[in-house]
């Protein structure tokens, strides 16, 4: 079933400089749904998106590439969910809120009657969710321009189906030269980690700022950011475990059970590009 759940336009550019608004088009019952997951989710989009972790830039630049978020005035989007600022943001961030949208969506129906079927496949819950869905999409505006070519962000718009699509082409690039080592080590099953080695030793400060710096990305995986199209929406586990001491001079970011797409570890990576900047980090080795 090829259904555009949630479908993303844009326009056909390939970085976002500038001001933009993200803005909801929907029926009033569609839109109703999609308020609590968009509550739910949104804010925490947003906190990965200011630590820069949909950047685009070469990353020995410092100058700031995290969104910034701007009050939604008079003259925005009668349907605008955010207005933000930006510089070389990767559109394709907006698979991860899509994806956790969906994600909330599936996990917590609307009617208590659709969550009875205990033997609900991957196909009912495409149908559960294009009907709770309708027509609803996602549409992002340049702020007082008009956007004359308009396209659909790819693996939203439901022709190519969860199979045709490659997971890596769906979520933003890891960094392209960030300050450390960077490499994706051999993976055996569900269980993943990320170690980070600094040029100091590992104190509980360290460890405190680092938990808190990856707040969002815990978040995120445990909304379901990361699932399209590993998996049919609500059905992807991505469990983080914690960050904690590895060695004297290293930390280990724990994932326990790790189903996701493998996007998620760029979004790691370009997070951990910010802290290295008040944090020096010499390697992260992901597992």
């Amino acid at each position: 079933m090829n259904v555009a759940l949630l479908p993303i336009g844009l326009p056909r550019v390939a970085l976002l400089e500038g001001e933009w608004q993200l803005c909801l088009r929907a029926e009033a019952l569609p839109a109703r749904r999609l308020a609590a997951p968009v509550a739910t989710v949104l804010p925490v989009w947003i906190e990965a998106a200011r630590q820069g972790g949909y950047g685009m830039v070469d990353d020995v630049d410092e100058r700031d590439t995290g969104l910034i978020e701007r009050p939604i005035g008079a003259d925005a989007d009668a349907q605008a969910l955010l207005v933000f600022g930006v510089r070389a943001l990767d559109p394709r961030a907006f698979q991860i809120l899509r994806s956790a949208l969906l994600a909330q969506l599936a996990r917590w129906p609307v009617e208590a009657a659709e969550a009875e079927a205990e033997d609900d496949d991957e196909e009912s819950s495409l149908h559960r969710l294009a009907s709770q869905l309708g027509g609803a999409r996602l549409i992002l505006l340049p702020r007082g321009r008009i956007a004359a070519d308009f396209t659909v962000l790819p693996g939203s718009d439901g022709e190519s189906g969860r199979e045709g699509v490659s997971e890596y082409d769906l979520y933003p690039a890891p960094p392209r030269y960030p300050p450390f080592a960077l490499a994706w080590m051999q993976q055996q099953g569900t269980l993943r980690r990320c170690v980070v080695s600094f040029t100091t030793r590992v104190d509980a400060a360290l460890l405190a700022s680092l938990r808190t710096h990856l707040h969002s990305w815990a978040q995120l995986l445990a909304l379901g950011g990361f699932e399209q199209p590993t998996r049919a929406a609500g059905r992807c586990l991505a469990c983080f475990g914690g960050v904690q001491l590895f060695e004297e001079d290293s930390a280990e970011i724990v994932v326990d059970t790790f189903e996701a797409a493998e996007g998620a570890w760029n979004i790691l990576a370009h997070l951990l590009v910010r802290f290295a900047r008040v944090h020096p980090i010499v390697s992260v080795e992901i597992h």
